[in-house]
């Protein structure tokens, strides 16, 4: 739908974000001829979503159909934490009355630099 929607400017942002995948070394190819049928089948699909930031500028993103592991792993190893939602709004609280300065940072691709285990991606 994104592609439909936005033509050639989504589908450079998903070139993007396909580029700093590559660029980051996440993922290495392995054929999937040389995978046991059980690893074949355990392998899981991407999805690539076309976001639309605020200033109307579109990201591409990439990421992974986890619904297939849902028969074989726990959901707490499956997913990521997240904060509560009293937590920012506290932190922000203190700040506010003790007057702190408050510094933000981005990390480009922060999901990119996390370890993964036994990951596998297939090249058809």
């Amino acid at each position: 739908m994104g592609l439909r929607q936005h033509g050639m400017e989504a589908g450079r942002a998903m070139l993007k974000a396909f580029a700093q995948i590559k660029e980051k070394e996440v993922f290495s190819p392995i054929k999937a001829s040389s995978l046991a049928p059980t690893q074949r089948r355990k392998a899981l699909r991407t999805i690539n979503l076309i976001k639309e930031k605020e200033g109307g500028a579109l990201k591409g993103r990439t990421c992974v159909d986890g619904r297939p592991q849902r028969a074989y792993i726990a959901k707490e190893d499956a997913s990521s934490p997240t904060m509560f939602l009293d937590s920012p709004t506290t932190l922000f609280a203190i700040v506010a009355v003790e007057k702190r300065h408050v510094a933000t940072a981005d990390v480009s691709g922060a999901y990119l630099h996390a370890e993964m285990n036994e990951v596998v991606i297939i090249s058809l």
